[in-house]
């Protein structure tokens, strides 16, 4: 059969229906949610066993669905062994001519799953998210509910022209992508690790394990601040030029630094308090920078 339209009508031979209109409309505009506001027709919770959808718009198949105001949906009561999933639905019904919210409760189940989607040549489905139901439960929090509108298979986002920009391609080539790439990575490891671990003999295993070691029971050299402090071979020392000052702890040393507890008193001294840090005079008193604490 061959279709055209739309025409003027001439003694009555151009006749359209609301049918006509929504072939035409679904044939560039597809199904979903509109995504503005971002919280259109979110289904949010409320309080005890209740829910809201958010106010928004969807298009199932060139009808639509306005929601001006939140509505409030009340679920059956949860069981007191085994859990569900409820699923809220935007639903077109054309042999009732609506589209309205609707919620189909799922079935109880040790591990319970969400009921399928009706879709079929007078009823069309969209899932805007699935609420679960746990064993005992006396409130919805928004922990339980799962929102579906970004998922292009079940619901969507309204797009002109093109029907569906579809994510979950894109995200499952992602998760492809990533598996293969995890398992490279492990693979290239433990290539590696296969042409290395027969090179550590007991000699070679017990010479880096001992170099661990001293490493670690050995003061790490540390640089502080722009007078070259640095914590070398467990002692503190003023760096100058190409040489290490060592300082005396108790009573001042070489290199224009004193250690000890009190604050000197010639302020052009870099001072290094032993119990707290090192110190510098400016703005017209001593300040202590806790980085790099004397032995």
């Amino acid at each position: 059969m061959q279709q055209a339209g739309f025409f003027n009508s001439s003694s009555g031979d151009r006749r359209y229906s609301a049918e006509d209109w929504a072939t035409y409309f679904a044939s560039f505009i597809g199904n979903g949610v509109f995504p503005n506001p971002s919280t259109g027709l979110q289904v949010m919770e409320l309080e005890n066993m209740s829910v809201q959808v958010m106010p928004g718009r969807a298009w199932i198949g060139g009808y639509f669905l306005n929601l001006e105001a939140p509505q409030i949906i009340v679920l059956d009561n949860a069981d007191g062994v085994v859990a569900r999933i409820d699923r809220i639905a935007a639903r077109l019904d054309t042999t009732e001519r609506t589209v309205t919210l609707a919620v189909k409760k799922g079935a109880f189940a040790q591990t319970p799953v969400p009921a399928q989607l009706e879709r079929n040549n007078t009823i069309y489905e969209l899932a805007l998210a699935d609420v679960y139901v746990g064993a005992g439960a006396v409130n919805i929090a928004q922990l339980d509910i799962i929102d579906m509108r970004m998922n292009s298979s079940l619901c969507g986002i309204v797009h002109g022209v093109i029907d569906q920009v579809d994510a979950t391609t894109i995200f499952n080539q992602y998760m492809s992508w990533f598996r293969t790439f995890s398992a490279q990575q492990r693979n290239d490891f433990i290539y590696w690790f296969d042409t290395v671990k027969d090179a550590l003999d007991g000699s070679t295993a017990g010479n880096l394990l001992n170099l661990i070691t001293t490493h670690e029971q050995q003061p790490i050299a540390r640089e502080e601040g722009a007078h070259g402090l640095r914590y070398f071979d467990g002692k503190l020392g003023f760096f100058i030029g190409d040489s290490w000052e060592e300082i005396e702890t108790g009573g001042g040393g070489t290199g224009g630094v004193v250690v000890q507890e009190t604050a000197p008193e010639d302020t052009s001294l870099l001072w290094i308090k032993p119990s707290d840090g090192m110190g510098r005079y400016y703005d017209g008193t001593w300040k202590i920078m806790r980085t790099g604490y004397a032995p």
